[in-house]
């Protein structure tokens, strides 16, 4: 039966405030663009990214699946059949309730509000640290979820991430959230 504010409220206690979504993504560096699809369902309960890169002639094909509230990632690679379990990149979990400790470590401010896909987001400034560098990152979020990304570093924009189409509230195919039981999963290869 749940609690009475979860049966007001479906989404409370939830990461994103809709059941589920497709949201078709460009990320651009200066290494190029790279096409993904973000699915969840459940609120965020499950999660999986999907990406094609370019590499010369070839195409890349990557599926990341996040485990334990999004605190690790599983990276598969879907043409060689491997997978790597790494931690996830230290970042918020949950702007839908950020945590008092969060605005305080990443330094988060909320600098106003803008459209990305057509959804209504509202804007956010803060500090992450990725490999060791600390970068300036502007996201817009709707429902919770991260519409744009924009990281800088030494005020030089590095790279974008922003969504182009977002079909809400649709059934997500469950391989997607899937490893395939022929793919072993390893730990990630040492950064030494």
């Amino acid at each position: 039966m749940g609690t009475l504010s979860a049966q007001l409220d479906p989404t409370a206690g939830h990461r994103y405030g809709i059941r589920s979504a497709i949201i078709k993504k460009e990320t651009k560096s200066m290494a190029g663009a790279i096409a993904n699809t973000l699915y969840f369902d459940n609120f965020g309960d499950r999660e999986a990214t999907e990406m094609t890169m370019k590499m010369g002639e070839e195409e890349k094909h990557l599926r990341v699946v996040a485990e334990d509230g999004g605190r690790m990632n599983v990276t598969l690679d879907l043409d060689q059949k491997k997978a790597f379990r790494m931690p996830a990149p230290d970042q918020p979990r949950n702007f839908r309730q950020l945590s008092p400790e969060d605005i305080e470590r990443f330094k988060i401010k909320e600098v106003g509000t803008g459209d990305v896909a057509g959804k209504p987001c509202k804007k956010y400034e803060m500090e992450l640290t990725q490999s060791g560098v600390k970068l300036q990152a502007t996201v817009w979020i709707w429902e919770g979820i991260m519409l744009r990304y924009e990281a800088r570093y030494q005020g030089n924009l590095m790279v974008t991430d922003e969504a182009s189409e977002v079909e809400e509230n649709v059934a997500v195919p469950a391989d997607k959230f899937a490893i395939p039981a022929e793919v072993k999963v390893e730990a990630a290869p040492s950064m030494n």
